[in-house]
């Protein structure tokens, strides 16, 4: 088994990926086959996939999401694109993680009241948090609208 990714793509080549990520083939793909114990972390938003041999016998693989406080504009732009082209994803925008941006929101805006620096930068400075709260409420708001799209379970 193993897994490939779009290697540092520019704003415009990840553009065309949103627009048809099935057949997008005009930037630099790189993949990589894991061995038994292999452990692959990759940050909020990148473009990847994971493939297994037909023939290969048995696999068993774990996968999860880990927000790093840092990094907190990539994960909303990459929720903010999941809702806008639900076929970048293989999975369903729930309301877990509408709750997550809420809490994440309130986090966000303790570490402002506290102005406490130290804070702030965990949270990848004031100009990152500002951001992330701009985008949560336009996102929020699109939710409300209703224009952003969730998955059912038939679609993959």
């Amino acid at each position: 088994m193993g897994y490939g990714w779009l290697h540092k793509p520019t704003n415009v080549q990840r553009q065309k990926w949103l627009k048809n990520p099935h057949k997008f083939s005009e930037a630099e793909w790189r993949y990589r086959v894991l061995r038994p114990g292999d452990t692959v972390y990759f940050p909020a938003g990148t473009v990847h996939f994971v493939y297994r041999h037909p023939n290969a016998g048995h696999t068993l693989a774990f996968g999860g999401h880990v927000l790093r406080c840092s990094t907190i504009v990539q994960w909303i732009n990459a929720i903010r694109q999941e809702s806008i082209n639900p076929e970048v994803t293989n999975e369903e925008l729930t309301t877990a993680a509408f709750g997550f941006l809420k809490q994440v929101g309130v986090f966000v805006k303790q570490a402002l009241a506290s102005a406490d620096h130290e804070q702030i930068a965990r949270w990848g400075g004031r100009e990152s948090i500002e951001m992330f709260l701009s985008l949560k409420e336009k996102l929020l708001s699109h939710q409300t609208a209703g224009k952003v799209t969730k998955k059912t379970k038939g679609d993959v």
